[in-house]
């Protein structure tokens, strides 16, 4: 008998497979951006970059236009009259100003912390899953572990995990603008906006803020 000798087989040397990492969300592009009060111009041209995932400080004297400047991010001042603003505020390429822009996801998007608290007048519970019931549709066990989580990431759920049912004004100052950390947490912002938020917060209370941030 012949033997046939098996034919060889030539195997193209396998490819690394790529890995794709996703995009870092949260850029900001400010282009030319005015503010009015009325009549009054308070912001002149402008122009700024904020890099995604680090902390950016807009330091300046009192009366200069930073609170005024970070509102127009959420636009949050549409809640007042009389003011308005022209220019671009991009995110991630977004223009935020423009009239598609639901003001509503936005602010779920690009969350804020006010200078002096703002509980709502309701349970420490419900002032966290506010935003969560708004925008989501969930499970009970998912809304309480989402509620846990942004406690836990204000740093405040050691010190009201047997007070959820509390009323969130009944809190100290400085635990009640963790409260509001939390709440804004809570939604998975993908920019946080903080307006001097220590301002009016004890010591104490300060330093666990700043330790978040």
């Amino acid at each position: 008998m012949e033997s046939v000798s098996a034919p060889e087989i030539h195997v193209p040397p396998s490819r690394p497979q790529e890995v794709t990492t996703p995009p870092v969300r949260g850029a900001i592009s400010l282009r030319n951006l005015d503010f009015f009060y009325g009549d009054h111009q308070v912001l002149f041209g402008n122009t700024l970059e904020i890099v995604p995932r680090k902390v950016t400080a807009i330091i300046g004297p009192s009366g200069c236009g930073k609170s005024t400047h970070i509102r127009v991010y959420n636009r949050i001042y549409e809640l007042y009259r009389d003011q308005r603003c022209t220019g671009e505020v991009l995110l991630d390429g977004e223009n935020l100003l423009a009239p598609s822009v639901d003001p509503i996801e936005l602010r779920r998007r690009i969350g804020m912390i006010f200078q002096a608290p703002t509980p709502f007048p309701m349970s420490v519970f419900d002032n966290v899953a506010y935003g969560l019931r708004l925008h989501y549709t969930m499970a009970r066990s998912e809304l309480e572990d989402r509620v846990k989580t942004a406690l836990e990431g204000a740093a405040l759920w050691d010190e009201v995990r047997d007070k959820l049912g509390h009323p969130g004004t009944a809190l100290s100052g400085g635990q009640q603008q963790r409260l509001c950390i939390a709440r804004a947490l809570a939604v998975e912002p993908e920019v946080l906006l903080m307006d001097e938020p220590t301002s009016a917060v004890d010591p104490v209370g300060t330093a666990k803020i700043e330790e978040l941030v």
